[in-house]
């Protein structure tokens, strides 16, 4: 796991440090999410413990659990934070999102694709291993500390990009309904005008992407509104790590601040996890299982990408731009 991981171990949801991301490896947190049981077990009314404890769970990607003693929480103590968590880690459509503190919205899919779809994607990326060159911090240099991946080029990128756009774009309705209070102003009668800006990417033993934000204040990233991320290779998984991880963020007085909190996501295959593009999130570094290079079919595939508003900047891939 990632050593950055290691040396940051989690001591409660009120830890923060402007401009960090701080995460603790999931073996520092399984010893403290058992210790807060057996505290609990003595003290079942004590909601700091209570609290720790399902904020240890939702940073395990225990979601379930993490969500029933949120709920069990707000039984012993009302809170909007803990009332948005309870919602953020259902399926429902989303409230209007508290002040302060709060964890990212997102829609989760599993099981996205059919067995057959599986297959094709499976296959199509398994026989061009050549189409994978290192990934670029934006249109900048290589830095493997920070980022150390692989994108699809042509023909792969193409062929994949065009067969799962309208997949995409079919699942969007969903999600709009889902992060309706909080979706960057995408309007559902405006799908057909969303822009997609989609890649496949390739992770081996090793590879990470450290915190990070998709959109920025200028240029064609500000009209980022949702990212996207759909796992997919080859079952049982033969690594590690490689989980997606979004921060909390607090927002006060126009500061927005990275907590010592987060939902994990294991990359789990065939699952899809949208998400706002201005929040804070990290790919945990990939380990291979057996402490040896991991195969190309082994490795951490995804088709990742971003959706785009209708603005006059933005064209689909597939369409021509002005010159």
């Amino acid at each position: 796991m990632d050593a950055r991981e290691q040396s940051h171990p989690y001591h409660g949801p009120a830890r923060r440090r402007r401009g960090a991301f701080i995460a603790a490896a999931p073996s520092l947190l399984r010893p403290a999410e058992q210790q807060l049981r057996r505290r609990l077990e003595a003290q079942p009314a004590n909601v700091d413990l209570l609290r720790r404890l399902a904020d240890t769970q939702r940073m395990l990607g225990q979601l379930e659990a993490a969500r029933s003693n949120y709920r069990r929480l707000l039984g012993l103590a009302p809170d909007p934070t803990v009332d948005w968590l309870v919602d953020v880690l259902g399926t429902e459509p989303l409230p209007t999102p508290p002040e302060g503190q709060r964890a990212v919205p997102f829609a989760r899919f599993t099981d996205f694709l059919s067995a057959e779809e599986r297959d094709w994607l499976l296959a199509e990326t398994a026989a061009a291993p050549q189409c994978f060159v290192p990934a670029r911090i934006g249109d900048s240099e290589v830095f493997p500390d920070y980022r150390l991946a692989f994108v699809a080029e042509s023909p792969l990128d193409r062929a994949i990009r065009r067969w799962f756009d309208p997949k995409l774009r079919a699942a969007l309705p969903s999600t709009l309904t889902r992060l309706a209070s909080d979706s960057r102003g995408l309007r559902q009668d405006r799908v057909a005008d969303f822009g997609f800006e989609t890649s496949v990417t390739m992770h081996q033993a090793g590879g990470l992407y450290q915190g990070h934000k998709d959109a920025r204040d200028t240029g064609i990233r500000a009209h980022r509104r949702l990212s996207f991320v759909l796992y997919y290779g080859r079952e049982p998984r033969r690594f590690e790590g490689g989980d997606l991880l979004l921060h909390d963020t607090t927002y006060e007085e126009g500061l927005d601040e990275e907590v010592g909190t987060y939902t994990r996501f294991a990359p789990l295959a065939n699952s899809l996890v949208i998400f706002p593009s201005d929040s804070a999130h990290e790919v945990t570094r990939i380990v291979s299982a057996t402490g040896e290079p991991l195969d190309f079919a082994d490795c951490r595939f995804t088709v990742n990408g971003w959706i785009y508003a209708h603005h006059p900047f933005w064209r689909p891939p597939e369409q021509p731009t002005d010159a």
